[in-house]
């Protein structure tokens, strides 16, 4: 899992250019091999991902974002059944779905996933892009 984005809006930038105000993080997940699939890897990596974003970024987050393509229907199953993020808007330039999750919810659910992996926590050296300790 991982964001792609922190996005924030323009109209609420400072003298300086820099954005104020609340953000909203883009998020994404994919699991490659297929004999991973439907195991509930995804729903967990985006909610331990969740937990870290909301622990460390230094940003106000609002709310989180996913953007599901057409036909995608498992992910459409994950982000509204799983794990709750309601339709924004169609995006039909993309042939995509907009979804959203407001900060609180998910900070609820993220928070309850960490506590199911019982907290363990592995840093990586981003010196070294392989190592993890």
């Amino acid at each position: 899992a991982f964001f792609s984005e922190i996005i924030a809006d323009p109209i609420n930038d400072d003298d300086e250019g820099q954005p104020t105000g609340e953000f909203s993080a883009e998020l994404e997940v994919m699991i490659a091999e297929r004999s991973h699939r439907r195991k509930g890897l995804a729903r967990e990596a985006l909610l331990l991902l969740v937990y870290f974003i909301l622990k460390r970024v230094q940003l106000p987050i609002r709310e989180f974002v996913a953007k599901i393509s057409d036909g995608n229907d498992a992910s459409m199953r994950l982000f509204t059944m799983k794990l709750g993020f309601k339709t924004r808007r169609r995006l039909e330039i993309f042939s995509q779905t907009e979804l959203v999750l407001d900060a609180n919810t998910a900070r609820e659910l993220a928070t309850r996933a960490w506590d199911e992996v019982q907290g363990y926590e592995f840093h990586l050296n981003l010196a070294t892009p392989d190592a993890v300790t």
